[in-house]
Order: C-alpha cells, then structure tokens, then sequence
C-alpha cells in the first residue's frame, strides 16, 4: 500500500486469443473494465480464452437447438424413449473446434514424438506442413516448416505438457548423434560427390548439383 492509499498488487494476467493471428498471448487487462486487450502483433481487441470458450458452447447449444426445431419442422414432433433422449445429444453435429499452432519443427519425426506425448495426456493435436529442405553452406537443410496444431481451449495446457516432457520436445529437438562422419559419395545420376552427415546414413536426399533423389550409404554398405 502506497502513502496515498494507492495499492501496488499488480493487475491479475489472463489468457486472450487473437482470432485475427489466431493466437493465444497472456497479458493483463487494459483497464476498461473488461477482460479485454490489445493484440500485440496486429492491435485488435482480444478477449480471453475463456470467453472464447463460453461462446464456443454458446454456439454448440445453438446449433443443437436450431437442429431440433429443424427436425420438428420437417418430421412433426418425435416420439423419443428414455435412451434415445439421452443419445439424442451424441446425435447433434458440433462446431468444428478452433484450432491453433503452438509449435513448429524441422521434421515430421520431431512432431509425431510430440502428438504421442500430447495424446498420453488426453489432448489431441494434428501436424500440417512437410518438410522443407534448403541448401546451406553446401549443406542440405531444414527449415521449421511443420505445425504442431491443438483446440484452442488446450493451448496452453499442451505448451506446459511439452516444455515438461523428458526429453522437452518443444524447445530442444530429438538429440542427434553427431559424432559420426560425414558420408561422401557421388551422384549416381551426374557423378558429382555429395556429403551429409553420418546420422543421414540410410536416408533418400536430393543432390543438390542435379537435383535427383539419391540414396544414402548405410554403414554396411558405406
């Protein structure tokens, strides 16, 4: 408490989603009065992810709603014993939930190891994108190019299981071993000699003077 009889407890911090960047940030409130703030990326009012999720099962109630009075409409009023009234909300199709990406990877190996962790603990995620591979210092690469995606009402949830996970799967990548060499051998296409690194042993890669798909030497056949 300050000598003016201010106090000086910080503003409590919500979780807001921004449904322009279809993103989910954690910020206080702008002090209107409403659990309500700007979007530090594109400076829209967001609200927070529980008022997101309240309207989305505003919404899912609607909907059922209006799918019952359709049904009345068009077969007159239905004569439900007590199990089909109790199946009848399974019946009802629901709003497609919201998606957003709170993660990317370099590999689809990478991502699958985190949908399997994210699915131990109840939550189901999808992967979108491919691998994308570029060429570096006469290295072929990857870029972060895969999306890990889950509901929205899960976002946050799904970061702290993967910063927790052992090994964390989100922050650091699946821990290769580097200690083999370099694989050097030529295109069987144009004959020009290609290098990559020895984890890259048994691999198909893209030669990078032609272009072709070539096969790695495995260690055996090295």
């Amino acid at each position: 408490m300050e000598p003016d009889g201010t106090s000086t407890t910080p503003p409590p911090r919500f979780l807001f989603y921004c449904r322009d960047c279809d993103m989910v940030f954690e910020a206080a409130p702008d002090g209107t009065g409403y659990e309500q703030t700007p979007c530090p990326a594109c400076q829209q009012m967001c609200l927070t992810v529980e008022f997101e999720q309240e309207e989305m099962q505003r919404d899912e109630a609607e909907a059922s709603f209006a799918s019952f009075l359709g049904g009345l409409l068009i077969n007159g009023l239905p004569r439900l014993g007590r199990a089909e009234r109790r199946a009848w909300h399974s019946l009802v199709p629901r709003r497609k939930a919201k998606l957003v990406t709170i993660a990317h990877y370099e590999t689809c190996e990478d991502a699958e190891a985190d949908v399997k962790i994210l699915a131990e603990h109840g939550i189901r995620a999808l992967t979108v994108g491919e691998e994308t591979r570029v060429v570096s210092e006469g290295r072929l690469g990857w870029q972060p190019t895969i999306e890990l995606q889950v509901p929205v009402q899960f976002a946050f949830t799904a970061g702290q299981i993967l910063r927790a996970a052992d090994p964390p799967q989100e922050e650091q990548r699946v821990e290769r071993d580097m200690s083999e060499e370099d694989v050097v051998f030529p295109c069987e296409e144009c004959g020009e000699m290609l290098s990559f690194p020895g984890y890259r042993r048994g691999k198909v890669e893209v030669c990078r003077h032609c272009g072709e798909y070539v096969d790695v030497p495995s260690a055996e056949g090295a």
